[in-house]
C-alpha cells in the first residue's frame, strides 16, 4: 500500500473521529487533574488530554475538543506504519483511538501501539484478531481494571471499544 494511501486512510478515520463519536467518549473533565496511574507528574484534562495541560486549570469545552482532536491526529500519523491492507474506516479510528488512549511507543520499543499485538494483527490483515487484542489493555498500572472499581471504567471502555471494533468490521 502507497504512503499516499495509508494517509488518506487516516484522515479518514481522524474525519470519523471528529464525528462525534471519538470525542468525549471517556467523559470530559474540563479542569486539570493529576492522572489516577501517574498523579499529578501527568495532568490530564478533557478526554485524557495529557500535552500542555495544566493542574487545576479550567478548559471550556471547545478548548478541550481542540486539544482533543489535536492529540489524536498526533497520534494517528505514526501507526501509518500498521497499516499494510486496505481497511474499514470505522475500525481504523477503534484502532486511532487506542493509539490515543495506550501511547505510540517507539518501534522496536517496549509498550505502545507501534509494539503492540494490535498493530501486527493489522499489519497481517487479521482484524478481528487486531479488534480482540483491544481486550488485552485492561491494566492500569498495576491495578487489574476488570476486578478493581477504582479503574472498572477503562474496562468497560474497551469492552465497548472492542464490540465497535468487531461491528466495524461487519
Amino acid at each position: 500500500m502507497t504512503p499516499a494511501r495509508k494517509m488518506a486512510l487516516i484522515l479518514s478515520a481522524l474525519t470519523a473521529m471528529a464525528g462525534g463519536a471519538h470525542v468525549a467518549r471517556e467523559g470530559w473533565v474540563l479542569k486539570g487533574y493529576p492522572d489516577p496511574v501517574h498523579g499529578a507528574k501527568v495532568p490530564t484534562a478533557c478526554d485524557g488530554v495529557t500535552e500542555g495541560v495544566v493542574l487545576g486549570r479550567v478548559y471550556t469545552e471547545a478548548e478541550c475538543v481542540q486539544m482533543s482532536l489535536i492529540a489524536k491526529v498526533k497520534h494517528a500519523a505514526p501507526i501509518a506504519s500498521c497499516i499494510e491492507h486496505e481497511m474499514p474506516v470505522a475500525f481504523l479510528a477503534e484502532q486511532t483511538d487506542m493509539a490515543f488512549n495506550i501511547g505510540v511507543g517507539k518501534p522496536g520499543g517496549k509498550g505502545g501501539f507501534l509494539n503492540s499485538t494490535m498493530c501486527r494483527q493489522m499489519r497481517a490483515g487479521d482484524y478481528q484478531a487486531a479488534c480482540d487484542a483491544i481486550l488485552l489493555y485492561y491494566r492500569a498500572g498495576s491495578l487489574d481494571c476488570r476486578t478493581d472499581r477504582r479503574c472498572r471504567g477503562l474496562w468497560l471502555r474497551r469492552q465497548e471499544a472492542h464490540k465497535r471494533c468487531s461491528l466495524a468490521l461487519q
